[in-house]
């Protein structure tokens, strides 16, 4: 057989190749990135590490939350009667005070006068009595009788005096007009709805936040919400729940942010950003977490003695590239490339990479 057979050159390749594979080597990428392969040296399995050191940062919690009104009101009629002005449409911005509808007076202007002329009356008689009492011309009793009947005429009027005052609709604060039911000539009953008004500002921002949290914050506190538009705008926790969520286990947590203009409105998803304080964490990528047995999350790290151990952790905050983790040593040997083939126990050769 000639030295330049191709069938021999076949040979030496395929000869080749499976030395190349069985040396358990294969070099790096050309861009210095590790390679997920893990190499037998001393006898022993080869892991990746770094050596990371814990870091002292802010501890944010991130929920996602919704926007609410920070009032809402169904405005109703107080009495029976026609409306004969609707002085507000539908998303106008009105002013506390400010006249939304008014009802027919019927014959309530007439009433009043009516009840001004007997309390006048009353009066007169009230003080003629009281002359004839005090000369023995009549009964103490008679006195009693008159001014009951001047209280009566009083009441009378303060009440015609209020059903006037509420055929005028008024806007109890600032806000917007959300709904109006009605429109002129609409015939209404007391009780029955005329709009709705909501006030946003401040807006409130609500979100559920876990039992681990919860009593690291203070009604109070500075904290801010990110929009889904990206806006970040900051406010002051005004409300934390007592009581968990019986299905969740997490607490109601709002918001208050100042909306003088009313960019924000009503629904919009939002991620609430409370600091919980100082913390100490680690930054790794989350390509090196693991899962224990019993369903606990952390990462794998060697020993001085080079051996496996399994550390559970607690995740504080994430970003798209690496996340910031706690209950690990301040100072770590990570297994950042095998730790999928290795078991907590086992003597590993550690091999240390940077970044």
């Amino acid at each position: 057989m000639k030295l330049n057979d191709p069938r021999l050159l076949a040979v030496g390749v395929c000869v080749a190749a499976a030395a190349w594979i069985g040396s358990g080597y294969i070099h790096p990428s050309d861009q210095g990135h590790p390679t997920p392969e893990i190499a037998i040296a001393k006898g022993l399995r080869a892991v990746q590490v770094r050596v990371s050191v814990a870091e002292q940062r802010e501890d944010i919690a991130q929920v996602l939350g919704q926007t609410q009104a920070h009032r809402r009101v169904e405005i109703r009629s107080e009495l029976d009667g026609k409306v004969t002005e609707v002085a507000v449409e539908r998303g106008a911005t009105v002013t506390s005070g400010a006249v939304l509808v008014r009802l027919g007076v019927r014959d309530r202007n007439a009433q009043l006068a009516e009840a001004r002329a007997l309390l006048a009356q009353y009066q007169a008689e009230l003080a003629a009595t009281q002359s004839l009492v005090n000369k023995g011309n009549r009964p103490e009793l008679d006195v009693v009788a008159a001014r009951a009947r001047l209280e009566t005429a009083r009441a009378m009027i303060s009440r015609i005096e209020v059903e006037l005052e509420q055929t005028v609709v008024r806007a109890p604060f600032s806000g917007v007009i959300e709904t109006r039911v009605v429109e002129n000539g609409s015939y209404l009953h007391a009780g029955d709805p005329i709009a709705t008004l909501v006030d946003l500002n401040p807006i409130r921002v609500v979100g559920y936040l876990a039992e681990r949290a919860v009593g690291r914050i203070t009604a109070g506190k500075t904290a801010q919400a990110r929009l889904l538009d990206g806006t970040v705008v900051t406010g002051k926790i005004a409300y934390i729940a007592t009581t968990a969520d019986s299905a969740t286990r997490t607490f109601q947590v709002e918001l208050e942010v100042p909306n003088p203009q009313g960019r924000i409105v009503e629904g919009m998803t939002s991620e609430l950003l409370i600091p919980l304080g100082k913390i100490v964490a680690h930054r790794i990528s989350p390509a090196i977490l693991s899962l224990a047995d019993d369903g606990r999350l952390g990462v794998k790290i060697v020993t001085p003695a080079q051996n496996v151990e399994f550390l559970p952790v607690e995740i504080v905050a994430s970003s798209p590239d690496a996340m910031w983790v706690a209950g690990l040593p301040s100072r770590v040997t990570l297994i950042v490339v095998g730790q999928d083939f290795v078991n907590p126990g086992q003597n590993v050769q550690p091999v240390e990479v940077s970044g």
